[in-house]
């Protein structure tokens, strides 16, 4: 039998919060929502087991708490963290704190499960969270990563808006569920129909269904491998490529080659509003970070592995290439589209991405000029 979906609430215990009577500390409503999260049920089982903590008294028992908060990130199935502002308690000065370690933790493991929850007005008038390092750190970290998923401004907010993200995050893990169980171990249905197909066509079905994943959200397509994309209001021209095998298999790596050395020729008569080219590579099989940055030919580069493969950006000459790992059939290598977009999203890189675009078609446009 399966064990319940496990829940961690994270935040301060002792921090005050508004009612429509006297304040009550926080670690009072996080008591009141395990038992209410705890108490769902499904055909009457019981689904949910809420795990909490309170702050430790001595600093055996700080020690023992910060690693068992560490193990409870990592073990959970949701993560609920209430933003406040505050940091938390530390082990050492100049550390970080409980709440930011448990945060950081969670986002740079499975940012899919994270969910947190802005309660900063919330807090009672009275009670101010401290302008020191620790709480400083933590906002300016939170306000990078910007995965607010709502806010609350009472009591009663924190428990109605702590059960919807509760109800909409086991909607998205079962969705999740469903699309990894649609890739099994690619040894049958579409990836095993994909596995037939030999290098030229397995190549341009990864390139076709690339291009497919963004003119079915209205994206505008030119010929057969580029796509108009807007990112923070910049059109971008996306280069779609596919490798049919491993990045090591010289024949397959050979068909794509170093797509970048062609920009001059993909932005050709197009207007001047069109910014980059920006390179996608569907990669049949996996790809390393050492076989993205030899491709790109330069060390000294922005390199980022994620969920969805390896996005490389060269910081002399704007070059941005996105590789997808493991485009096996058509739903793992729309996933990873899909994951690729929720990064860009989620991390506040587009902003990055569109300037470096920008940047880009810059370069290509001298290119062209001393060409003509």
């Amino acid at each position: 039998m399966a064990d319940k979906i496990k829940i961690m609430i994270s935040s301060r215990c002792k921090t005050p919060i508004k009612t429509d009577a006297a304040p009550v500390e926080l670690s009072e409503i996080r008591l009141d929502l395990k038992k209410k999260i705890e108490a769902l049920k499904l055909s009457e089982k019981e689904m949910f087991n809420v795990w909490i903590s309170e702050d430790p008294e001595s600093p055996d028992a700080a020690e023992n708490s910060w690693d068992e908060c560490m193990n409870e990130v990592k073990n959970c199935n949701i993560l609920i963290v209430y933003y406040t502002g505050d940091g938390g308690w530390t082990k050492e000065k100049g550390n970080i704190g409980i709440c930011h370690a448990e945060l950081e933790t969670a986002v740079n493991s499975e940012p899919g499960k994270v969910f947190l929850i802005n309660i900063h007005d919330a807090i009672s008038p009275e009670y101010k969270v401290k302008d020191d390092e620790i709480n400083n750190r933590f906002k300016n970290y939170v306000a990078q990563i910007n995965r607010f998923y709502t806010a609350a401004n009472n009591k009663d907010e924190i428990i109605k808006k702590t059960i919807q993200a509760v109800e909409y995050a086991v909607i998205k893990l079962v969705q999740l569920g469903k699309r990894e169980t649609q890739k099994g171990k690619f040894n049958f249905g579409t990836a095993l129909s994909w596995s037939r197909l030999d290098f030229i066509q397995r190549k341009k079905i990864i390139e076709h269904t690339i291009v497919n994943q963004f003119t079915e959200s209205d994206y505008k397509s030119l010929g057969e491998d580029k796509i108009i994309y807007s990112i923070n209001r910049t059109q971008i021209l996306l280069c779609c490529h596919g490798i049919p095998s491993g990045m090591s298999v010289s024949a397959a790596r050979e068909l794509v080659g170093q797509p970048f050395l062609h920009d001059h020729i993909y932005i050709e008569n197009l207007e001047p509003k069109i910014k980059g080219p920006f390179h996608i590579i569907g990669c049949h099989k996996g790809v390393t970070e050492q076989q993205a940055i030899n491709l790109l030919g330069f060390p000294d580069a922005i390199v980022v592995k994620g969920t969805f493969g390896i996005y490389v950006a060269d910081k002399i000459q704007k070059i941005q290439m996105i590789f997808l790992e493991n485009c096996r059939d058509d739903s793992s290598t729309r996933h990873n589209v899909q994951r690729f977009i929720e990064w860009i999203n989620e991390t506040g890189e587009d902003g990055f991405i569109s300037s470096r675009a920008i940047a880009r078609r810059k370069i290509v446009d001298v290119i062209l000029k001393e060409k003509e």
